[in-house]
């Protein structure tokens, strides 16, 4: 389906909305509604193709606005309250279209956003969500899952619901099972989020659901979608209401973050700082595919050859690999997310390294001293820290000046 053929849908008033019943698995109550949108006219056309077609658009934001605005009708037609939680699948492009709701209904209304979008333009994805969280709406992420890589932006969204790829319940592998259980459980233990598995069929799907720490559910199990929701019952105990977004808006840089933390920087000697920085990269290429790792440097002029060698043999190892430099060269980097900083920011002064992983984080960032040390030597302020909101904050103070993707 093309853009035109798109337009002419939407404005000749045939997309439909069906809701697909959500089942809370602790309480055995049901808990809301997947909001699924369809084409009237044509009977093989599910929401996913329809999905795939808005992506596929240029004019992403516009369509997936209108097709949202059509849901929302619906379910007040349909007598929908506050009281009801809806699950929309969101593109990034339409958060910016966004009306603020009422502090009545703050969170009733999840949009998802696919895990692939925050990658493709971290900057202005970040800002979005900040942005929609602001006006009342509540964000998570979807299809994640499939490979542990899809989980690396989890820690820097810090969605409230994390949705599974539906076919991460076909899946056999006992031992990759239990890894992704691990790195969901470390999110759910961190922001008391929710993970919520599309797709179930069966009671093995159940099952495996509630093994994996699973508490909202959909699928054929539970009924198929209708167009004529039932208004659901205020619920004796909201599911995300222990859930803290800590919605901050991130300023300055991984420094200025350090500095914050109200510790005394140590004065430390290049050949010092380049060895604490390669410590922390070799610590980095094992922390595995779902960690996020930012490398930092002022210039070249500092950096040990090897120390380059080393950031690009992590990139194949984690999940998410950031490099920034002062200099051109950091964008000419392969399998690497880089982006051109502007010439008045402080970040071009800075060196540093941070990771952000499933059960641990840590940051080392550094800013040259003025004044020669002794015998003349280059010596830097450097801060360390393993402390977790600072390590994600100096991730996203850096990824949010980055507009492009990772280059290939």
């Amino acid at each position: 389906m093309d853009s035109d053929d798109l337009e002419h849908v939407i404005r000749h008033g045939l997309i439909g909305t069906k809701f697909e019943p959500v089942h809370d698995n602790v309480t055995g109550s049901p808990a809301g509604y997947v909001v699924t949108p369809f084409r009237r006219d044509i009977d093989d056309c599910d929401s996913d193709r329809l999905r795939e077609s808005i992506q596929q658009s240029d004019h992403t934001g516009d369509y997936d606005s209108s097709i949202r605005g059509i849901a929302l009708r619906d379910a007040e037609n349909a007598g929908i309250t506050q009281n009801t939680r809806l699950f929309f699948s969101a593109e990034p492009e339409s958060l910016v279209t966004l009306e603020e709701r009422p502090d009545s209904q703050a969170r009733s209304m999840i949009l998802k956003l696919d895990h692939t979008s925050v990658r493709d333009n971290p900057a202005a994805v970040l800002r979005s969500i900040r942005s929609a969280r602001q006006m009342g709406w509540g964000i998570g992420i979807r299809n994640v899952g499939l490979d542990l890589e899809s989980l690396s932006f989890i820690p820097l969204i810090n969605p409230s619901i994390v949705g599974l790829h539906p076919d991460v319940l076909r899946i056999e592998d006992r031992a990759y099972l239990s890894k992704l259980t691990w790195l969901l459980q470390s999110h759910i233990e961190r922001t008391s989020g929710v993970i919520f598995a599309r797709g179930v069929r069966d009671e093995r799907d159940v099952d495996l659901a509630e093994q994996m720490g699973v508490r909202l559910i959909s699928g054929p199990f539970f009924g198929p979608g209708t167009e004529t929701p039932e208004p659901l019952e205020m619920a004796a105990e909201d599911y995300l209401a222990d859930h803290y977004t800590r919605n901050k808006q991130v300023q300055g840089t991984p420094y200025s973050i350090s500095q914050s933390l109200g510790r005394d920087p140590l004065i430390t000697a290049q050949d010092l700082l380049l060895e604490e920085i390669r410590s922390l990269l070799e610590r980095a290429k094992h922390a595995g595919p779902s960690a996020v790792v930012v490398v930092v440097h002022s210039s070249d002029e500092c950096l040990d050859p090897t120390i380059g060698d080393l950031v690009r043999s992590i990139a194949p190892e984690v999940g998410v690999l950031a490099s920034v430099s002062g200099e051109s060269v950091a964008t000419t980097l392969p399998n690497i997310m880089t982006g051109p900083l502007d010439s008045s920011d402080p970040l071009r002064n800075e060196y540093g390294v941070v990771v952000v992983s499933s059960d641990w984080s840590a940051m080392i960032t550094a800013h040259r001293l003025a004044r020669p040390g002794a015998e003349r030597r280059t010596d830097f302020e450097t801060y360390f820290t393993t402390d977790r909101f600072a390590c994600v904050d100096g991730a996203r103070a850096v990824l949010s000046r980055l507009a492009s993707r990772r280059n290939v």
